[in-house]
């Protein structure tokens, strides 16, 4: 863990999950996902996902998550390498 346990400082960390029903990646992506929110329940968990079907299914591997919809095409090298909008839908818990 990259801040100590007694530490105040809360992160607030994103992971690009809409991939996570293509090749090895995608299940590694989701199971990583899903031990990092268990593992550090102190920060502010973001997962970025396709559609209302792929919230449902990470929030029962991630509970403690917000998911925000921003569907994506093929990924380009230009969306590499830029941040995902922010203008995604966020999904109610």
């Amino acid at each position: 863990m990259l801040v100590p346990p007694s530490s105040d400082a809360r992160l607030r960390i994103a992971v690009d999950l809409r991939r996570m029903h293509k090749t090895g990646i995608g299940r590694y992506a989701r199971n990583i996902f899903a031990a990092i929110t268990a593992e550090a329940p102190e920060h502010h968990y973001v997962g970025i996902v396709q559609d209302d079907r792929d919230a449902a299914s990470m929030r029962s591997l991630a509970p403690r998550a917000r998911y925000v919809i921003a569907p994506a095409r093929q990924y380009t090298p230009r969306e590499l390498l830029r941040h995902p909008p922010a203008r995604g839908t966020p999904v109610p818990s």
